[in-house]
């Protein structure tokens, strides 16, 4: 089993160029193209790598919509995927208290989570 993540997640610097396309009732009522090409700087973005080597580069609004950034620009923790099955791995919970209790628990454990200590 060789778990991997779902996706990798990195914000680029600067801005960048970017084609827009916008939808003309007039222009084809008229007789011409009813999209309209225009060209647009706006910041750069996010690129999302994906296992099988594919990537793709998402605007900020577009990476919060789906979920890879949250709206002030968190990044997600990506899933664990066995890259032989395809099956998610669950992830543990790595917080304090769970490695802790992982490790055999302690008084300090027992005191936070009953208040008492033996």
């Amino acid at each position: 089993m060789q778990p991997t993540p779902t996706f990798s997640i990195e914000k680029l610097e600067g801005k960048m160029k970017v084609k827009k396309f916008t939808f003309d009732k007039d222009a084809k009522a008229n007789g011409g193209s009813s999209f309209v090409e225009k060209m647009v700087v706006e910041d750069a973005g996010y690129i999302i790598a994906f296992p099988a080597g594919h990537s793709i580069r998402l605007s900020k609004a577009e990476a919060v919509r789906q979920g890879y950034v949250d709206a002030k620009g968190n990044m997600a923790d990506p899933e664990l995927v066995d890259m032989a099955t395809g099956d998610k791995i669950p992830q543990m919970d790595n917080s304090p208290m769970a490695r802790a209790k992982r490790i055999g628990g302690g008084p300090l454990v027992e005191l936070i989570e009953t208040g008492e200590s033996k």
